[in-house]
């Protein structure tokens, strides 16, 4: 399993903060992607959303008519 920590850089913020870890695991051809809230994110920042893929919940797996969680699709 690949992971790739998520850390958000807000101009009201003193410094970027980690909101949590992006999985991948390809197994036999089909590809399959997850999403961990860290827990201060959390505690913290419960009523900001950033996406309407990720609820703020401890663990998340992407929707199986997806590929990845929106938020992430377009990066580069």
């Amino acid at each position: 399993m690949k992971r790739l920590y998520v850390f958000v850089d807000f101009d009201w913020q003193k410094e970027p903060k980690l909101i949590g870890e992006l999985s991948f695991e390809s197994f036999r051809g089909s590809d399959s992607y997850g999403f961990c809230c860290n827990g201060e994110w959390l505690k913290d920042y419960s009523n900001l959303f950033l996406n309407d893929d990720l609820n703020n919940y401890y663990r998340l797996h992407a929707a199986l008519a997806k590929d990845i969680f929106g938020c992430f699709s377009t990066m580069k």
